[in-house]
């Protein structure tokens, strides 16, 4: 079971242990869609990033910052679609 040290989780490594996972990119769109997630899509892409991209089993790391983008726009327009303003970018 898990127990909060480096290399148990790679959202966790990610966002409390600061280390580098996938990729400079990518690591940087995960940490931006968590700023814009809500608690339903923090556990969707932590279980996702674990279950598809285990770091352990050299993940299509190109595919996933494709995702990563792609999801991360999407936040964006919902959240501009709502009336945020994301303009402190």
């Amino acid at each position: 079971m898990p127990n909060g040290k480096p290399g148990d989780h790679p959202l966790t490594d990610i966002l409390q242990h600061k280390l580098e996972v996938y990729s400079t990119e990518a690591d940087g769109l995960v940490r931006e869609i968590i700023e814009l997630a809500d608690e339903k899509m923090y556990r969707a892409l932590s279980d996702r990033l674990y279950r598809d991209y285990s770091p352990y089993r050299s993940p299509d790391v190109q595919k996933l910052e494709r995702e990563l983008v792609e999801l991360r726009d999407r936040l964006k327009d919902e959240a501009k679609s709502r009336g945020f303003d994301l303009s402190r970018e």
